[in-house]
């Protein structure tokens, strides 16, 4: 499989205004996700980038998730 990281890093040159969108809506996503908290939201999407093995976003959201508080 290629590496999702190169097929995301030509969609957002291909296509600069729908990658922010999409950005855009990501945020919008997760600042008003519905009752979950911030921190819930953080641990379920480790869970999830943890599940898919995909170590990048996995070390991401780990790093969001302890700035929300989490350790």
């Amino acid at each position: 499989m290629e590496d999702i990281h190169k097929i995301f890093s030509e969609f957002k040159e291909e296509f600069p205004e729908i990658h922010e969108k999409h950005e855009a809506l990501g945020k919008e996503v997760h600042e008003k996700g519905g009752p979950l908290d911030g921190k819930s939201r953080w641990l379920i999407k480790m869970a999830i980038s943890g599940a898919c093995n995909h170590k990048r976003a996995l070390a991401t959201h780990i790093r969001k998730a302890r700035a929300a508080g989490i350790n």
